[in-house]
């Protein structure tokens, strides 16, 4: 599916912004302002620069000691309520989604041998409930989310790996186009299309996402009136953790940070740009 200029727009900003955002990104460019500010501007300037270095201090001090990613991960990654694998039925779904973020397509290129990341639940989900429900129709859906990298597609590495688990691909529709959530949706509704498929009217289908990403995800999708059933998986944070009040946990801290971030940041635009 051609890319419009609409979504081409969005991408970019939404992108961009998600950089600018990234709370270790913020922290560094605040340092750099403030020396630069007490290196190159007036004396009167320099208790503003003294301010931003304490500002920095005090939240690297509250990032070393105080679990805030770990609260904020777990709050996101419960918004969308998880369902056991035995209670789901395949006589209650349409069919089977998930959606792409298993794979660094670069550097399965670099070496010549598969480099999945953190989020590679979400293959294992979708391979089991491909082997549990044969008769159902299938989507994998994921092109390139980099920006200026378009031809290194996911979907094409996903292919192999869904073989090498003796998966027929042959009945699983991969959607190579989309670059975020809104066009994984968009395009792989566009795709059921031209099978002569209508999901609008049917049952729901079994969206697999990791938990972090689920509520926008199920948003997109029920925005754009595809009704699904959540299986979140991939989950980051334990009840345990999440119940933690202390803890010396700097870069796994940030860390889970960087993602909350990118994830409020996602929800926030996709909401002021009417996608969900």
């Amino acid at each position: 599916m051609p890319v419009s200029n609409e979504n081409m727009d969005f991408f970019f900003i939404s992108k961009t912004v998600g950089v600018l955002s990234d709370p270790g990104n913020v922290l560094v460019l605040l340092i750099l302002l403030a020396t630069i500010i007490k290196l190159l501007a007036g004396r009167q300037y320099r208790p503003f620069a003294r301010a931003l270095t304490m500002i920095v201090v005090v939240v690297l001090a509250v990032l070393m000691f105080v679990p805030l990613g770990y609260w904020s991960m777990h709050s996101l990654e419960t918004q969308v309520p998880s369902i056991e694998f035995e209670d789901i039925d395949q006589d209650d779904i349409g069919g089977i989604i998930v959606l792409g973020g298993s794979v660094d397509p670069h550097i399965t290129r670099t070496h010549n041998q598969l480099a999945m990341n953190g989020s590679i639940e979400r293959i294992f989900a979708f391979s089991q409930f491909l082997k549990r429900f044969p008769d159902k129709p299938a989507i994998f859906s994921g092109g390139s989310g980099y920006l200026g990298h378009q031809k290194l597609k996911e979907a094409d590495i996903i292919d192999d790996v869904l073989r090498t688990q003796g998966i027929d691909v042959s009945r699983v529709m991969f959607e190579r186009e989309s670059r975020n959530t809104y066009e994984n949706a968009l395009y792989s509704l566009s795709l059921l299309k031209e099978q002569g498929m209508d999901v609008k009217n049917e049952k729901p289908w079994l969206l697999i996402t990791s938990g972090n990403h689920m509520q926008r995800s199920k948003a997109v999708f029920e925005k754009l009136g595809w009704p699904v059933i959540a299986y979140p998986v991939d989950f980051r944070v334990s009840q345990e953790h999440a119940e933690r009040m202390f803890c010396m946990c700097f870069s796994p801290n940030l860390n889970m940070l960087d993602k909350v971030s990118h994830e409020m940041v996602g929800l926030l635009i996709y909401d002021l740009s009417g996608r969900i």
